[in-house]
C-alpha cells in the first residue's frame, strides 16, 4: 500500500465527537489485468481427406466382413475401424484457443456473420470471381450494421445515463493535492450544515432547511 493522500479526515463535529463510521482512505493496490485464458484442443481436418482414397480404404477394410455377432461388437468393430481410418488419412491436430472477455453487443448474429465474412473473403481470394465479390461485399455490409446496432444501442444509453464522457477533474492539480482538495471541500460544507443546524434550535420536522 502506498502514503495516504488525505492527511485529515475531519469526520467529527466541533467538540471531537464522530459523526459517522466511515473513514476516508486513499491508497494505490498493484493490480495487473488477468491474462485471457487458453486451452488447447485437438481436432481432425475432414476436408484434408481424399474421399476416393477414404472410400477405397473402407471396402479394404473388415467392415465389408466384420468379425463380430452380436449388435455390441459388430458396433464396437464399426468404432474402431472407422477411427483407425480418420485418424490415418487426418490426423488429430493440436490449436491453441484464447477465451476472450464477452461483449454485450457481440451477439450470435455478429458472430456467425462475422466467421461468414472470413469464409467469402477465403473463397474470392482463390478464385477472384466477381460473383464471390459482390457475395463478401454483401456480408461485409450486413456484419456492420449488426456490429454497429446494439453498440450504438449501448453508447446511446450510456449518453442519457450522463456516462458519455470522461469525469471533469480540476486542471493542475497533483495526484496528491486533488484528494486534499475534494476532503476540504466536502469538509467544509459539512461544517456549514453543522452551523446552520445548531444555529437553528427552533426547527421542526415540518421546515425545510436549505443549506448552500
Amino acid at each position: 500500500m502506498s502514503n495516504r493522500y488525505v492527511s485529515d479526515h475531519r469526520l467529527c463535529d466541533h467538540l471531537g465527537r464522530m459523526s459517522e463510521d466511515h473513514y476516508a482512505v486513499s491508497f494505490i493496490a498493484t493490480i495487473a489485468k488477468p491474462d485471457p485464458v487458453q486451452k488447447k484442443i485437438y481436432f481432425w481436418k475432414l476436408r484434408t481427406i481424399d474421399a476416393e482414397d477414404f472410400k477405397h480404404c473402407i471396402t479394404e477394410s473388415p467392415l465389408q466382413h466384420p468379425p463380430g455377432r452380436t449388435v455390441n461388437e459388430l458396433v464396437s468393430v464399426y468404432n474402431d475401424i472407422l477411427l483407425s481410418l480418420v485418424n490415418m488419412h487426418a490426423p488429430l491436430r493440436p490449436k491453441t484457443i484464447t477465451f476472450r472477455p464477452s461483449y454485450l453487443w457481440y451477439t450470435h448474429e455478429v458472430h456467425r456473420a462475422k466467421h461468414l465474412r472470413h469464409k467469402l473473403e477465403y473463397k474470392w481470394h482463390q478464385t477472384r470471381l466477381v460473383n464471390n465479390f459482390l457475395l463478401l461485399t454483401k456480408n461485409q455490409q450486413e456484419w456492420k450494421a449488426l456490429r454497429n446496432d446494439p453498440k450504438g444501442i449501448f453508447m446511446i444509453t450510456r449518453h442519457m445515463f450522463g456516462n458519455s464522457g470522461r469525469p471533469s477533474l480540476p486542471s493542475g492539480s497533483s495526484d496528491k493535492e486533488l484528494p486534499q482538495q475534494f476532503n476540504n471541500f466536502f469538509t467544509h460544507n459539512i461544517d456549514i450544515i453543522r452551523t446552520n443546524l445548531q444555529t437553528k434550535p427552533d426547527l421542526s420536522p415540518n421546515k425545510t432547511l436549505f443549506c448552500h
